[in-house]
């Protein structure tokens, strides 16, 4: 199985290849025949070069109708001209769709020089003596290249351009030519050739020295040739020219007209980098994946300890702060200071280095405190009765029995005093949550909890928020509706202190509020 294989990034965009490759000559002989003057020897392996060209295209990368293949009696001139006329159309509708084709084109056959120093590219119906008339000259051959609107054509040509085509088991004769010199000269246009001046392009067992070790270097056949994922034309051609070189015994020597320049053009894919490199990136991932893990369960652990240490810490705002991390850690949203946020990580960083030791609680608190411009005295509870166990602030929340029923709480209007009853205040945000700090742990997620922060974010006075909180509290169970109580004792504390906004009427308030 080839170790190249079709994949999104590998040809990027529409591809056209047209592949040619001619042995059996209508004007060709056999080896060891007598030659006319219009007639050359036939070749072995040409037109399975660019059979075995064209399936390596349709099998990695290209679609199978985009390629098009000529051999042996199709390769006229009249097709090999229209078909090169129909790949200049398709990159004119690709320029237009913005898209940039891929246009490759192979040709292995005859190449020959007349005497006038012309180069030809010989089709299936060329006569030796009248090149002029009956083959592909390279200028022409260069405006067909010239007319293909992209800046990705790649030729390869396993062709002699030297002299008679009379030598056996060789495209071409002896006068020195190298085809790269003519073709290759555009923006966009990469010609690799068999051989350079003066040399032959000779033929293998089964394929054509060039296009075997060609063929190769692209099906990744040894993954360890070209030593990278993505095989670039620039990446392929030094190692080509070596494996040629090497199998002609130092005559034929491949020549590129870029060699050095990297194109982008990737024309193979090596299965085995790849396959090592998305083994890479998943063995990555894993191991990030169990640190992840380790590291989230870490902070739990920490978590826990830190809410531990809180809750017998003196400061009222606590069950806020355990809240608020909580929250952070079980689903990453920050609602909050982001200061204290920080220093939880902070903390959790050292905590994984070593153990912290002490009530490292204190620095939260400060932080906390610090952030929402509270007085760090704040931080010691109001009353702190032996009755209240570890938590200075709460209240007891009674359990109904048999015995012991829970009496009706009296109404929260008669707790919350109605002096001033028009100035209207505004709550700063610390006094909110330090109001909220009880029922969070009771009614965090219940409309209770919702409606009685709505009503804080307000401006409002003490007794809108009374006859306000007289309404929810009637909607709530007995637990909330005792816990409601101590609410009202958090507001009249921080309510007397808070920024006056502005005077109105009662009844105006309430119409807002209730509007």
């Amino acid at each position: 199985m080839s170790a190249a294989v079709i994949s999104e990034d590998f040809i990027k965009g529409p591809a056209y290849a047209l592949v040619i490759g001619i042995s059996d000559y209508h004007f060709g002989k056999y080896p060891g025949d007598e030659l006319k003057a219009n007639e050359f020897a036939k070749l072995k392996c040409a037109a399975k070069d660019a059979m075995d060209f064209a399936d390596f295209l349709k099998n990695n990368g290209m679609i199978e109708y985009n390629v098009e293949p000529l051999i042996d009696k199709e390769a006229t001139l009249r097709n090999i001209k229209s078909k090169l006329g129909i790949l200049a159309q398709k990159c004119r509708q690709s320029e237009l769709g913005d898209k940039k084709a891929m246009v490759v084109v192979f040709f292995s056959g005859h190449g020959m020089v007349d005497d006038a120093g012309s180069h030809y590219l010989l089709p299936y119906e060329a006569e030796a003596s009248d090149l002029f008339g009956t083959a592909l000259r390279h200028q022409e051959f260069q405006s067909y290249l010239d007319q293909l609107h992209t800046d990705r054509r790649v030729v390869f040509l396993d062709a002699c351009h030297s002299g008679t085509g009379r030598e056996p088991n060789a495209k071409g004769g002896e006068q020195g030519y190298s085809p790269t010199a003519e073709l290759g000269a555009g923006a966009g246009l990469y010609t690799i050739a068999s051989c350079t001046g003066g040399q032959l392009s000779y033929e293998g067992a089964k394929n054509g020295i060039f296009t075997e070790h060609l063929l190769k270097l692209l099906r990744c056949e040894d993954p360890s040739a070209i030593p990278k994922e993505d095989i670039d034309i620039t990446d392929l051609y030094p190692v080509l020219k070596r494996k040629v070189l090497e199998a002609a015994k130092g005559k034929q020597m491949p020549t590129f007209n870029a060699e050095g320049e990297s194109t982008g053009i990737i024309l193979a894919i090596n299965q085995q980098f790849r396959d090592q490199r998305i083994k890479k990136a998943k063995d990555a991932a894993a191991e990030q994946a169990r640190i992840d893990k380790e590291t989230a369960e870490a902070k739990k652990r920490f978590l826990e300890d830190v809410c531990g240490r809180l809750a017998i810490n003196s400061t009222p705002q606590k069950r806020v702060i355990s809240r608020q991390l909580r929250t952070y850690v079980e689903s990453g949203v920050r609602n909050g200071y982001p200061e204290v946020f920080q220093l939880f990580e902070d903390l959790f960083e050292m905590f994984l280095v070593d153990s912290l030791a002490g009530n490292y609680s204190d620095l939260l608190v400060d932080e906390y405190l610090t952030a929402s411009k509270q007085p760090k005295s704040s931080k010691e509870s109001r009353s702190q009765s032996p009755s209240k166990a570890n938590d200075g602030f709460a209240p007891v929340i009674q359990q109904a029995t048999p015995l012991n029923p829970v009496k009706p709480a009296a109404p929260i209007s008669s707790l919350v005093p109605p002096a001033e009853p028009s100035v209207r205040r505004q709550l700063a945000r610390a006094d909110q949550d330090y109001i909220l700090a009880e029922i969070g742990s009771v009614i965090e997620f219940g409309p209770e909890n919702n409606s009685i922060r709505d009503l804080l974010s307000k401006p409002i006075t003490a007794e809108e928020f009374s006859q306000q909180l007289d309404i929810i509290k009637k909607k709530a169970d007995p637990r909330t509706g005792a816990i409601t109580q101590e609410v009202a004792r958090r507001f009249e504390e921080k309510w007397a202190n808070a920024d006056v906004i502005q005077t109105q009427t009662v009844s105006n308030i309430l119409g807002v509020i209730r509007g």
